[in-house]
Parts: structure tokens; C-alpha cells; sequence
């Protein structure tokens, strides 16, 4: 997987509704699970919260189910610093985490 494909995007969100995100007040997919996911915009421009760079999922969890963990993209390739998740989206606090059926979700972390 190249750089470009970690950077962070929305989910697919099975049953998901258009809602606003609350970062900006676009158009956001939102579901029970994630009823505050912040908009495909907003989500590509979230930063790790250490290091201001782009916010990413790579690496592996190391669990047995698979599963890909916070980090950022820095000059030599995915750094998972992040592993908590904490990233900045618009001066914001918010996580980012794995989405349940595929890509990623961030959401305000209050």
C-alpha cells in the first residue's frame, strides 16, 4: 500500500444518513455507530495531534483479526505515533479510528 492510499477518507457506513458534520456544517455520512463522523473533507485534512502531519491508518493492530492503527505519514513513510487515535481537524481534538467495514472515521474526541 503506497502513502496515498493511507491518507485518511470516510467509511462506508451501511445505513448511514446524511447528517452535518460538526467541524465544518458540510454534508457528512453519519450512522448509529458514528453519529458524529466529520465530512470526507474535513476527515482528509485531520493531522496527528503530536506532529501536524497528515493523519493516516497503517501498519497492523497485530491482533489476529487484522486491523489498521493511527499514525501519521512523515517524510520516511507511516509513523503510528498516533496510536490513540488523537488527531486535529480544523483547531479541533478528535479520534480517528478504523471503521468497521472499511476505511477510516473521525469524530471530536469530546
Amino acid at each position: 500500500m503506497d502513502d496515498d492510499e493511507r491518507v485518511a477518507t470516510t467509511a462506508f457506513l451501511p445505513g448511514g444518513h446524511v447528517g452535518t458534520c460538526p467541524s465544518c456544517g458540510g454534508t457528512a455520512v453519519q450512522a448509529a455507530r458514528y453519529p458524529r463522523a466529520l465530512c470526507a473533507v474535513c476527515t482528509r485534512s485531520a493531522t496527528c495531534e503530536a506532529h501536524g502531519l497528515p493523519a493516516a491508518l497503517g501498519g497492523d493492530s497485530g491482533s489476529p483479526l487484522g486491523g489498521w492503527v493511527p499514525g501519521h505519514l512523515a517524510p520516511g513513510g507511516w509513523d503510528p505515533c498516533t496510536g490513540d487515535g488523537a488527531v486535529v481537524v480544523r483547531g479541533q481534538r478528535c479520534l480517528l479510528v478504523e471503521a468497521r467495514f472499511g476505511g477510516a472515521v473521525v469524530q471530536p474526541a469530546e
